[in-house]
């Protein structure tokens, strides 16, 4: 048997503007059982208990004949929503919508009746056209798998169905092989060594250099031990709940408040409230613990290659587990202490890990002399960078401005959001001398200032 679904499709004359407001057939905004438009794709929302306050919400305003349809006046119904409290059943003066206008509306009183950001924030003069970006980005999953869009059978309360630049309908019941994803959190943690070895090779796996996984790693364990369950010391005692228990309690959605508790938690002991929504939204939509180690990592890349996008340019050039410590403690985790004492604690737990992963099997390139400290680079010679690299005014020191470099260098470079220099990845740089650092990198004076060519652990950067 199909699900039922909450339609608008048309006014009293079978038209798309023009009628009188309100729905004067009870045919304008009605529910209906599910057909195939055809659907492109369905959007979820994680949550199962918001999809179902979406459904509840959604029916109610196809079953009020106060709401009818109309695409020239679609907006009076989110205003007359809003002014009722999200209550569509609460309208009783004769409003109009349409199928993307009532959709949104629906979604934006879902998310206050939820407490959900992401969803109150939606625009709601979006269109079928924008819908499938604009709720992605507020956390929805995009299913595409013709068993959600053939038939009915695998629909959730609360589903979006959507025919991009034509048409959009709200799911409100279950399908019978329809299943929300039960949570269970696991009964063991995982150990230390385990851990640290699974967070150490997933930043390797990812393209970071070894002093820049090492620095993470200090972070990490300043910030939780390593311990991805880890709730903040004083919100333990605040809630009475051990790590476990709170994990658990999240999970189970016996405790409704994580995204707004202003509690730190996981291995970044993530706070603010949008990112403990968007950690919350990966790990329902994937099935799992919010304490999981492998969300957490898949989290913590999507942030660094979305919002801190500068963290990860310097840690990509960092020249130094200090330099890369204190670029991640800095610019991603923020904490209230950044004082020189604290970088300098970050730092030698991330050189524990360096030394403990690379140490002495560390590649360390050959001495070829006097002034050339390596046989593979050659004064005078050109070389290409493998990477985005900044520059900097001596080896590893102070970071060079973009508006000092040479003309040719501007040509093939950018300020990073310090205004600091950045050559890009391919750029040509002539070898106008060569340093050999603290702890073995390899650096190459160009005409600008100086590149790291090879770090001290032998990850080669120009060739």
């Amino acid at each position: 048997m199909a699900t039922k679904i909450s339609n608008c499709g048309s006014n009293e004359n079978g038209k798309t503007t023009g009628g009188k407001a309100g729905d004067q057939t009870g045919k304008e905004y009605r529910v209906i059982s599910w057909y195939s438009r055809p659907w492109k794709c369905v959007l979820r929302f994680p949550d199962p208990k918001v999809g179902e306050e979406i459904a509840r919400i959604s029916e109610a305003a196809a079953k009020n004949d106060n709401v009818g349809y109309c695409q020239t006046h679609r907006r009076t119904y989110h205003d007359a929503l809003k002014a009722a409290n999200w209550n569509p059943a609460a309208i009783k003066k004769p409003v109009e919508t349409d199928c993307s206008a009532s959709t949104l509306a629906n979604i934006i009183a879902a998310g206050h009746k939820c407490g959900i950001a992401a969803l109150k924030q939606i625009n709601p003069d979006g269109y079928t056209g924008n819908m499938r970006a604009a709720l992605k980005k507020a956390g929805f999953t995009v299913l595409t798998d013709s068993k959600y869009l053939t038939s009915s059978d695998y629909l959730l309360p609360g589903d979006i169905l959507l025919n991009d630049n034509a048409h959009a309908a709200v799911n409100l019941t279950a399908g019978p092989k329809a299943k929300a994803a039960a949570v269970t959190t696991p009964t063991t943690t995982p150990t230390t060594a385990t851990v640290e070895k699974t967070i150490w090779n997933f930043l390797i796996g990812k393209g970071l250099n070894t002093y820049a996984a090492a620095g993470i790693l200090g972070n990490l364990e300043a910030e939780s031990g390593l311990n991805p369950r880890n709730l903040q010391n004083t919100s333990e005692k605040k809630f009475g709940l051990s790590d476990d228990e709170y994990t658990a309690a999240v999970d189970a959605g016996s405790y409704t408040n994580f995204v707004k508790d202003c509690a730190g938690y996981g291995l970044a002991q993530w706070t603010y409230y949008t990112r403990k929504q968007g950690l919350y939204n990966k790990a329902k939509a994937a099935g799992k613990s919010i304490g999981d180690l492998n969300i957490q990592l898949s989290f913590m890349w999507d942030e660094l290659q979305a919002g801190y996008k500068k963290v990860l340019q310097q840690l990509k050039a960092a020249g130094s587990v200090a330099e890369a410590a204190s670029a991640f403690m800095i610019n991603y985790e923020g904490p209230a202490d950044q004082s020189a004492t604290a970088q300098k604690k970050r730092a030698t737990y991330g050189q524990k890990y360096f030394d403990k992963y690379v140490g002495s099997a560390a590649a360390t390139p050959t001495p070829a002399g006097k002034n050339e400290p390596d046989a593979a680079y050659k004064v005078g010679k050109n070389y290409t960078l493998q990477a985005n690299m900044y520059v900097r005014k001596t080896p590893n020191g102070e970071k060079l401005s973009y508006s000092a470099l040479t003309a040719d260098g501007k040509a093939h470079g950018y300020p990073d959001g310090a205004g600091k220099a950045i050559l890009k990845k391919g750029t040509v740089v002539t070898c106008k001398g060569l340093e050999k650092a603290t702890g073995g990198a390899i650096w190459v004076k160009i005409p600008s200032g100086y590149v790291c060519g090879i770090s001290g652990s032998g990850d080669i950067y120009i060739k």
